[in-house]
């Protein structure tokens, strides 16, 4: 009996699903850890005050866009690691 007329998922449709969530998985902790580190950087100038603060309000924007980077799955698999690329 063949299984292709089943519902049955093939192991290649497995394996692809669980690369898939482990490379998002990755993407997400990475942007988490560069909007965190970021945003630190950005808080510094803007609490010290001084010459760099440009540094600091560029370095806030970065941290939220890095905060947005995995709401951007829903246009594409390539179009979140993408925008990571560029923004970092």
């Amino acid at each position: 009996m063949s299984l292709r007329g089943c519902d049955a998922p093939s192991a290649r449709a497995e394996h692809y699903a669980e690369t898939s969530a482990r490379r998002r998985r990755v993407l997400v902790i990475t942007t988490r850890l560069s909007a965190v580190v970021s945003a630190l950087f950005g808080i510094m100038p803007l609490v010290t005050g001084g010459i760099g603060m440009w540094v600091g309000i560029l370095n806030a924007v970065c941290a939220a866009i890095y905060i947005a980077v995995p709401l951007l799955y829903r246009f594409g698999e390539l179009v979140a690691p993408v925008t990571f690329v560029l923004v970092a």
